[in-house]
């Protein structure tokens, strides 16, 4: 196992069960370095089923982009490469002009922002941001976890825990802020909302 595959695979271990890769890369040397990873690390399901990663639901999700498309910058391209149980949506841009080092940002909905680094690349991403926790946000179990521990449960497909009132509007990170929603239709109606506030 990589170093970069062995980092992560020390946090999150394997998926609960090994889904198909969900995306490829249009260079041969950036297809044949995730295909490395892709065998190292899996896809699908992690961490109890909070956290989506690499699998095909993926390409399903990218249809969410356009519902928020208020909050994105223009690029050439972008995909979502994983998700949580919270419907942050781990993204990828460019990859097929910069392969294994395309830019990897967030689209997170407790902050209703867009957020990166000029460091945070699809391997680094692998091997030290998500080992280290270092993407705001997307491995902050706390609310699940209690969720979890009191319904015995776990989320839909589709399912996120949604949160009611993002942290920046005065939101907190306790279970009584969050409610269980459709993925699909939580980003269609908060986009709605959000873009008309960010108009006044």
């Amino acid at each position: 196992m990589s170093p970069a595959a062995t980092a992560l695979y020390n946090v999150i271990g394997a998926p609960e069960r090994r889904e198909p890769p969900g995306f490829r890369f249009s260079g041969n040397f950036a297809q044949m370095t995730w295909e490395n990873l892709y065998g190292d690390l899996g896809a699908g399901w992690f961490l109890n089923r909070f956290l989506y990663l690499f699998g095909p639901e993926v390409g399903q999700l990218n249809k969410l982009l356009e519902t928020w498309s208020f909050l994105l910058p223009p690029v050439d391209e972008r995909i979502v490469i994983g998700r949580n149980a919270y419907g942050a949506l781990l993204l990828m841009e460019n990859q097929s002009a910069q392969g294994t080092v395309a830019p990897v940002r967030l689209l997170d909905p407790l902050d209703v922002r867009y957020w990166g680094d000029e460091h945070l690349v699809f391997t680094n991403a692998i091997g030290h941001w998500l080992p280290r926790n270092k993407i705001v946000h997307l491995l902050d179990r706390t609310v699940y976890d209690q969720w979890f521990e009191k319904t015995g449960t776990h989320l839909g497909e589709d399912e996120i825990l949604a949160i009611k009132t993002p942290l920046t509007l005065g939101g907190t990170m306790t279970p009584d802020n969050f409610q269980v929603e459709n993925i699909f239709d939580y980003y269609k109606t908060t986009g709605a909302i959000y873009a008309k506030t960010r108009e006044k």
